[in-house]
């Protein structure tokens, strides 16, 4: 299920995914994780950018830049990503 959500993202089918969400009744924290990862994998730096900016996370915004640097983002992408996080510790690692 999550793998079909991840590829509804990543081909750019976002009301789709959030339908199948809807339908599955899937959790906040796992449909935020499928995105950023789905995101992510599909080098959509904008689009990850955007969905970081659209609520308070419910995962946090490590992942984010975790996902980030794993598949390679520009370093302005990932200052962004920096800059949303909460507290100094996190930014400074």
């Amino acid at each position: 299920l999550v793998a079909t959500l991840q590829e509804l993202i990543r081909l750019g089918h976002h009301k789709a995914a959030a339908a199948l969400r809807k339908q599955f009744n899937i959790s906040d924290r796992r449909f935020w994780w499928a995105k950023v990862r789905a995101l992510s994998e599909a080098h959509d730096w904008e689009a990850l950018d955007v969905f970081a900016g659209e609520r308070k996370s419910p995962v946090g915004y490590e992942p984010f830049l975790e996902m980030a640097r794993r598949f390679g983002a520009p370093r302005d992408v990932q200052v962004r990503l920096i800059f949303r996080m909460p507290d100094s510790t996190s930014k400074a690692e």
